[in-house]
């Protein structure tokens, strides 16, 4: 396994280091970088170090738009049963042809002639995710999805560390996903239910059912404010820390910034490994 390289041009950790510092040059100014297609650029490396850190990670990468979702598709079709596995999906924006992808995390378990797909979305009632989700499941039999929106993103900036993140939580908590499987396949997650290309879908409020960590970067205080205690407490100390007003989008606008420190955590963890043997 290797990062991809050229043979002109900055080295990949001189990229990897540019982005770092007009970051961190953009932090220390008081101001949100427009990082969505270095993010998107630098995604392969990023995914790569944090699978090679968590080996139980083992987090996939899909492409897929609502017109051509095959590969996510066939991927779901082959899950056997006792397989389980989970991805980062870069959604294809319905409206903004060559905008920067949305990000999901999606966790996909074969059962009995069934498959459960449970993708978490960081982003309230994202009509992106609920079009490319169902067409990647439209004709497949037997399968169930539910979408869980935990509205912790509140920008389109943050998309794809809010998605290795979503998937991180996924691992890292891994009983919760085993029961929320089994509460799938039998059509028990508790939500609105809808039907989009042909597919049955529920869309269901994420702080119902997910743990803590999956909340940890909830950027807006009016959406953390109305988090569950069980949830909010945890993280008050780590929210009030990065709660901060910054510019963004030409605003000031005050709110979590948590997530920009997690996405310079993966951003070094892959320079780290650009510049090692293990990569040559």
């Amino acid at each position: 396994m290797s990062f991809p390289s050229s043979s002109s041009g900055p080295t990949l950790a001189a990229q990897l280091q540019d982005f770092i510092e007009a970051l961190e040059h953009a932090e220390r100014q008081g101001k949100q970088y427009p990082a969505a297609e270095l993010d998107q650029k630098f995604q392969p490396q990023v995914v790569a170090a944090q699978n090679h850190i968590h080996p139980n990670l083992d987090v996939k990468v899909f492409d897929a738009s609502a017109s051509e979702p095959h590969a996510l598709r066939q991927a779901i079709v082959n899950t056997g049963r006792g397989q389980r596995w989970r991805a980062v999906v870069n959604v294809e924006r319905i409206h903004g042809k060559g905008a920067p992808s949305h990000g999901i995390a999606v966790d996909v378990s074969g059962g009995r002639g069934k498959v459960s797909v449970l993708a978490v979305d960081s982003v309230w009632g994202c009509a992106d995710t609920l079009s490319v989700m169902t067409a990647a499941l439209k004709g497949v039999k037997n399968a169930t999805l539910t979408i869980l929106n935990t509205g912790t993103q509140k920008d389109v900036i943050n998309c794809k560390t809010f998605a290795l993140a979503n998937a991180k939580a996924m691992a890292d908590n891994d009983d919760l996903m085993v029961d929320l499987h089994k509460k799938n396949f039998r059509g028990k997650i508790v939500g609105t239910g809808d039907t989009v290309n042909d597919v049955d879908v529920t869309i269901a409020r994420g702080s119902d059912v997910l743990y803590v960590s999956f909340f940890q970067h909830t950027t807006s205080k009016d959406v953390f404010d109305d988090l569950p205690e069980h949830i909010r407490e945890p993280l008050e100390e780590s929210f009030d820390q990065n709660f901060r007003e910054i510019e963004a989008g030409g605003k000031r606008r005050a709110y979590n910034t948590s997530i920009q420190q997690e996405r310079l955590k993966y951003l070094r963890d892959a320079l780290l490994f650009a510049d090692a043997e293990y990569w040559s």
